[in-house]
């Protein structure tokens, strides 16, 4: 019996650790981020993929909040040091493409293939981070 409670409490730590890492902040909307860089940019974010999916949410550019909806596709040219995001794919079958380009390159943030799916990215400096 001892060994059957050890294993069901190694698998419910497990289970935490995932929980909790799927749930992290990202680490450019932690407080304590350092930037690389205060360099401003101009990117561009596209929602791409298969025409017509719809989306909304919203994104931060350098801390000051916008509102992001539509159809695919859309490009919200941006100049901006740090940009993060919450987007969440609302109908459609088919399939959005997020993507960052920049003067010297192209950064894919996700794909969202499923209604109701979340992706919350952030982009600095030549970097991208993604959560689902």
């Amino acid at each position: 019996m001892k060994s059957v409670t050890r294993i069901f409490s190694v698998i419910a730590a497990a289970a935490a650790i995932v929980f909790v890492a799927g749930c992290a902040p990202l680490s450019m909307e932690d407080p304590h981020f350092v930037r690389r860089t205060d360099k401003v940019e101009h990117v561009v974010l596209k929602f791409g993929g298969t025409p017509g999916q719809s989306f909304s949410g919203e994104i931060k550019v350098d801390g000051k909040l916008r509102p992001v909806w539509g159809k695919t596709p859309v490009e919200y040219p941006l100049d901006v040091c740090v940009l993060t995001g919450n987007v969440k794919k609302t109908a459609g079958d088919g399939e959005i493409h997020i993507e960052i380009t920049r003067t010297n390159g192209l950064f894919s943030a996700g794909i969202l293939s499923k209604n109701d799916t979340k992706l919350r990215f952030g982009y600095h400096d030549g970097g991208v981070e993604t959560r689902w």
